[in-house]
């Protein structure tokens, strides 16, 4: 694609998001950036910035972060605009890890359809499911087998807190590089875990959740 390489990226800094743009020039094979970037506290500020800047050129806009109404957001920004010739999301899947192999998913919950949205979520995602349990217990002898090769454990919440609480301690043991989410309707205090999941399990809020507990 031809054109200027223009570049907004979705960050995180304190629990808060911010955004910067700028433009990529390429010279021979090798890409840097003329100027530092401009930041900014809002989307829409962004946006407008992006409007007034790039209106009587060409552009090809890289995106990365972005997820859920932020998303929806930029695509109507994108289908109004005159001067955008395309767009590519260009983060990197919040399944891949560092390396670029996918981050290993056990699941636990007696719910199926409910697993099942989740898991096509999260395949989605370029995650890798290794495993599923419909009880703690079960879940234990094979988590335990198997601890250097998982890397999150999504846990449903049920009425037996004590058992989950142990559960989750004892995953931790395991391994301190296990990531615990739980997910279902949460009636009392949540649990321990790095984050939760409500239902409805749309794509965005999952994606949303995971991406906190991976930043």
């Amino acid at each position: 694609m031809d054109g200027r390489i223009v570049y907004l990226f979705r960050w995180m800094k304190a629990d808060k998001p911010f955004y910067q743009s700028g433009e990529i020039v390429m010279i021979g094979e090798k890409r840097f950036m003329p100027r530092p970037p401009d930041s900014f506290q809002s989307l829409s500020t962004a946006l407008q910035l992006i409007g007034r800047k790039y209106q009587h050129v060409t552009i090809i806009l890289l995106t990365m972060g972005f997820a859920g109404q932020e998303l929806a957001q930029l695509d109507a920004f994108v289908k109004k605009s005159t001067f955008i010739r395309g767009m590519r999301d260009i983060s990197r899947p919040i399944g891949k890890n560092k390396d670029g192999g996918p981050r290993r998913v056990f699941l636990i919950g007696s719910s199926m359809d409910t697993l099942k949205v989740l898991k096509d979520t999260l395949i989605r995602e370029h995650f890798e499911i290794v495993g599923l349990a419909r009880s703690e217990p079960d879940a234990l002898r094979t988590i335990y087998r198997m601890s250097r090769n998982i890397d999150l454990v999504l846990i449903e919440k049920t009425n037996d807190r004590s058992l989950q609480e142990e559960t989750i301690k004892s995953v931790r043991s395991m391994s301190g590089g296990i990531k615990v989410l739980s997910f279902g309707t949460i009636t009392d205090a949540p649990l321990s875990t790095n984050g939760h999941l409500d239902p409805p399990y749309t794509r965005e809020i999952v994606v949303e959740i995971l991406k906190k507990v991976y930043a």
